[in-house]
């Protein structure tokens, strides 16, 4: 089977899908940070869950070139899938754990089969804690870095794996700089403060050099918490480069690592700064305050009977509905600002939507209008499962929005009642001339009516 590629993904073809049993295709994550998965099944006459072909995402800066290269550097390793993690799972994150459970035990036991990562840096696990507490003390902070992937750079660079396994320890202890200054590209371009700031230790793990990074100046650590740093690049040097198709370098040294601001390209388009599980879930389950703050165009319908506020969103808030576009939205027919698990949320709740049919179907047109030209459901190429642990905590934070909507509106109904009954109470008291608190009243009416 062909390699292809999508609006998405490309996707390698080597499993024939007609050797597969029709009802047992599912789709797995291998790596979330760097953007792959598997479709993966059971092949005819067997119980055994194998893996299909690979998707490799876009959006984490994945080419044919690059995603050909990392499979010619796997396609000799079995991975291990576990068969509960892919058979009938009931959600994503019972399939998640699954997964964990087999990784687990695997490792346990000693296996020495490429298993389905989901993390990385497992050399770092034993020193990542001491040395984060350590230097958080002082007003540092570590960061975790995928610094340089075997293959092919956007400067035409080809790094070998085998090159970059035996090169990967001599970036440890080096300084670091932003936007390489020795070339004079940026006007941001600057050498940090060593050893405040430096490479602690690098290693090579899962095809790409990882780094351990220690960062002291405030500045910069809030530059990559605000995502204007997010990128890394290599400084190298090497005893000998070939000329074959590009430079092929022969034992390479790491001399330093650059930060990017992000309008500068790293070489490496899957080099990256991680900011950690918490960070990528804070970003994918949106908040009610956050909610809350999005302009109108950020969702798919508003219901009438609000009004503008000076900020020209619309209140109550509740009447917005389907929250899609992220916080820089500035026109509702824009595509760029369009959260998927966000919109994949909205377009599985609309059915459900209790909101009446007019506006419904307003909704409906808006989000697919986005999901035809954003490839998403049933308007992708391929019909896979793409549902995430990202999804059902989206799915829990809107249902939990809809139930404070209901509570407020309970408490001011049931606070109107209070009013009225009060009223009743003093009226009574008035004309009965019974000397008693309206409070009073109050209760033992309230007492009377539920007994």
């Amino acid at each position: 089977m062909p390699w292809d590629e999508t609006d998405e993904y490309i996707r390698s073809g080597h499993r024939d899908p007609s050797d597969f049993q029709p009802d047992t295709f599912r789709t797995i994550t291998l790596d979330e940070e760097r953007g792959i998965k598997a479709i993966v099944a059971k092949p005819k006459g067997s119980d055994k869950v194998e893996i299909l072909s690979y998707l490799f995402s876009k959006s984490k800066g994945w080419t044919l070139e690059k995603a050909k290269d990392w499979f010619e550097a796997h396609k000799s390793e079995a991975p291990t899938i576990d068969q509960q993690s892919t058979e009938n799972p009931s959600t994503p994150a019972q399939s998640a754990e699954a997964q964990a459970r087999s990784q687990d035990r695997s490792t346990e036991s000693g296996s020495k089969q490429s298993q389905v990562k989901s993390e990385s840096f497992r050399w770092a696990e034993g020193i990542f804690k001491p040395i984060r507490d350590a230097v958080e003390e002082g007003g540092g902070k570590i960061w975790r870095a995928r610094v340089l992937h075997a293959g092919t750079t956007r400067n035409n660079v080809k790094f070998t794996r085998d090159e970059l396994i035996r090169a990967a320890r001599s970036l440890s202890l080096r300084p670091i700089n932003i936007n390489h200054p020795a070339l004079g590209l940026s006007a941001k371009a600057r050498w940090l403060p060593y050893p405040q700031n430096m490479v602690l230790r690098a290693e090579f793990e899962d095809d790409a050099i990882e780094a351990l990074l220690l960062i002291s100046d405030p500045e910069v650590n809030k530059m990559i918490e605000d995502g204007e740093i997010n990128a890394v690049s290599v400084e190298w040097t090497a005893l000998k480069e070939h000329l074959t198709d590009g430079v092929k370098p022969e034992g390479v040294i790491f001399p330093a690592l650059a930060l990017l601001t992000k309008e500068t390209p790293p070489g490496d388009p899957l080099a990256s700064i991680i900011k950690g599980e918490a960070a990528r879930r804070a970003e994918a389950v949106w908040s009610r305050e956050y909610i809350n703050d999005l302009p109108d165009e950020a969702f798919a319908v508003i219901l009438p009977g609000g009004k503008k506020d000076e900020q020209g969103k619309t209140t109550p808030r509740s009447l917005r509905k389907f929250p899609h576009h992220n916080k820089d939205v500035k026109s509702g027919d824009e595509h760029e600002t369009v959260d998927l698990p966000h919109l994949r949320n909205a377009l599985a709740r609309l059915p459900q939507s209790k909101i009446p049919q007019k506006y419904k179907d307003q909704a409906r047109e808006h989000l697919e209008k986005h999901a035809k030209a954003l490839k998403i459901g049933e308007y992708r190429a391929e019909q896979l499962i793409e549902e995430t642990v990202e999804d059902i905590l989206i799915d829990h934070e809107e249902r939990i929005s809809d139930l404070e909507e209901r509570v407020e509106k309970l408490e001011a109904q049931r606070a109107g009642e209070g009013v009225a009954l009060i009223q009743e109470a003093k009226a009574e008291e008035k004309i009965t001339d019974v000397r008693r608190p309206a409070d009073r009243i109050l209760y033992e009416k309230w007492i009377r009516e539920r007994m």
